[in-house]
């Protein structure tokens, strides 16, 4: 297994997943996803520089082989 790392800055709001899609409802924008097992959106802190960090959201995706991502505007 295999897992894809989407980090996201800390300006854009907690994204909503709905099946196999990403929407970032601030940006307009879908992330789709084919050929995955699991997808996940947690919480880590973004570097801003010495000792400074902002809570922002990633999005794991994990997979067997072959993970396709498409971003629609």
């Amino acid at each position: 297994k295999s897992k894809a790392f989407f980090h996201l800055h800390s300006s854009i709001k907690k994204p909503i997943l709905i099946e196999n899609k990403i929407i970032l409802q601030d940006l307009e924008i879908l992330v789709d996803f084919k050929n995955f097992t699991n997808i996940e959106i947690t919480d880590y802190q973004l570097s801003e520089g010495f000792n400074k960090t902002k809570s922002a959201y990633k999005i794991i995706v994990t997979f067997d082989q072959k993970l396709t991502t498409t971003i629609a505007i």
